[in-house]
C-alpha cells in the first residue's frame, strides 16, 4: 500500500525499491516494480539471493536478469546453497569468487560445492575462511594445498581470530 502512494505522489526510484523488496521476499512489490517499468533485475537478482528467496531469484532470470557470477558469490556468503546451484545450472563458472565468499561466511558445505566442480584456488579461500573466523575450512584449505600463511595471518590478525593466527 505505501509502495502504491509513493507511486501516485511520483516516486520513480524504483531499482530501489525493488531490490529491498527482493531482499525482503516481497515478491508482489518485485513485479509491481517491473509493472512500472523498473528494468534493474540483476540488482535484485544479487538481494533476493542474499536473503534466500528462489522465486524472486528465478523471476529475475526470467526478466532477463544475467549476473550469475556476482549472485553466486552472494548466495555463497550466505550459505544458499540452492541458489548456488541455480546460477552454476545457468552459466556461473567464478567458482574462485563463490568459494571464497562461501569461506568468508563459514558455509562448508558449499566450499566443498565448488571444490567438488573443478574450483582449486584454494589461498583466496582460506583467506576469506581467516577474515570470518572459520578455523574448519582454514584447516580445509591447508590440506588442500593453500600456502598463503602469511596473508591468511594478517587477515586473521586484523578480525582478531587468534586461534587462526595461532594455527
Amino acid at each position: 500500500e505505501i509502495v502504491k502512494l509513493c507511486k501516485e505522489w511520483g516516486a520513480t526510484w524504483f531499482n530501489v525499491v525493488m531490490a529491498d523488496a527482493a531482499f525482503k521476499g516481497r515478491v508482489e512489490i518485485v513485479k509491481l516494480c517491473k509493472e512500472w517499468g523498473e528494468t534493474n533485475f540483476n540488482w535484485a537478482m544479487c538481494e533476493a539471493a542474499k536473503g534466500g528467496h528462489v522465486e524472486i531469484v528465478k523471476l529475475c532470470k526470467e526478466w532477463g536478469a544475467t549476473w550469475f557470477n556476482v549472485v553466486m558469490a552472494d548466495a555463497a556468503f550466505k550459505g544458499r546453497v540452492e541458489i548456488v546451484k541455480l546460477c552454476k545450472e545457468w552459466g556461473a563458472t567464478d567458482f574462485d569468487w563463490a568459494m571464497s565468499y562461501a569461506a568468508w561466511g563459514g558455509n562448508v558445505e558449499i566450499v566443498k560445492l565448488c571444490k567438488e566442480w573443478g574450483e582449486t584456488n584454494f589461498n583466496w579461500t582460506m583467506c576469506g575462511a581467516a577474515k570470518g573466523g572459520h578455523v574448519e575450512i582454514v584447516k580445509l584449505c591447508k590440506e588442500w594445498g593453500a600456502t598463503w600463511f602469511n596473508v591468511v595471518m594478517a587477515d586473521a590478525a586484523f578480525k582478531g581470530h587468534v586461534e587462526i593466527v595461532k594455527l
